[in-house]
């Protein structure tokens, strides 16, 4: 089992870490970890829920009680429609991730070299994601699987299966690797995982036990299920970005171009002398 080790605070001292429900609701509520000179960090996590609450709103506004007036406001904030603004501000999340994580597995001195590879995966896991938001390349994938194999009902949710055991698989990796991890870190990136990928398979297989009996065109299917899926995502995603863009900070970590690059490596990441 891996030791407890301190949280590194931005004056670069230590300090015990969270004990109890505070170290895991503080990625959701921004604690004073974060507060201090993080407005813009701050802003994203309002910027998401308003534009979750405006998809919300607009999807229901449409699909529950018919409201076609504003055609033009409601594709622009459409939950599941692939040119949206949510979708594409989804994607940008998820690319920004990626961009961290591989900032941290290039240029953190202190990763040791399978967590290096770890970062590298999450970062290539969080290009698929912001990818595949613009495209919808798994919702092609598994209409075809669908038509082929005739999948109706709740066959239809047959796939949550293989689903569910690649998330467990995932979990045997990430969780040690997330436990080598400064804890407030580990935690929050831990809990980012289970936002998105436990939210997601569960809000599926909830449709799958409600279709039955109210149909897969309901409109409560695709504003309930679908919107909460695109809840799950952007909220899991923020936490994951805002916390690795605090690891970043906190670790003192300075992204190296290699046209830029000293002879000592060293020299990088060295502070400056302060005047």
């Amino acid at each position: 089992m891996a030791s407890r080790q301190p949280a590194t605070t931005y004056e670069g001292e230590t300090r015990e870490p969270l004990q109890g429900p505070k170290a895991w609701v503080g990625p959701l509520i921004l604690d004073e970890e974060l507060r201090s000179e993080r407005q813009p960090l701050r802003g994203l996590y309002k910027l998401t829920a308003l534009l979750l609450l405006i998809g919300v709103a607009t999807d229901a506004l449409e699909k529950l009680f018919g409201v076609t007036s504003a055609v033009v406001t409601v594709q622009f904030f459409d939950i599941q429609g692939s040119q949206s603004l949510l979708t594409w501000f989804n994607s940008m999340l998820f690319l920004g991730a990626a961009a961290l994580a591989a900032v941290i597995a290039r240029d953190d001195p202190s990763t040791r070299e399978f967590d290096t590879w770890s970062w590298w995966a999450i970062c290539l896991g969080m290009l698929a994601a912001s990818a595949d938001e613009v495209i919808g390349a798994h919702e092609l994938f598994l209409d075809y699987l669908r038509v082929q194999l005739h999948m109706v009902g709740v066959s239809h949710y047959v796939w949550l299966l293989p689903a569910t055991m690649f998330l467990v698989g995932m979990s045997v990796w990430f969780i040690p690797f997330a436990s080598r991890l400064p804890v407030s870190v580990g935690r929050r990136l831990i809990l980012s995982a289970m936002i998105i990928g436990g939210g997601m398979i569960g809000m599926e297989m909830f449709g799958s036990v409600i279709e039955p009996a109210i149909g897969a065109d309901h409109a409560m299917m695709t504003v309930v299920v679908a919107g909460a899926v695109q809840c799950f995502e952007m909220i899991g995603v923020v936490i994951a970005l805002v916390t690795m863009a605090y690891y970043i900070d906190a670790n003192d970590i300075r992204l190296r171009l290699s046209f830029m690059a000293s002879n000592d490596p060293e020299a990088d990441y060295r502070k400056p002398p302060t005047p």
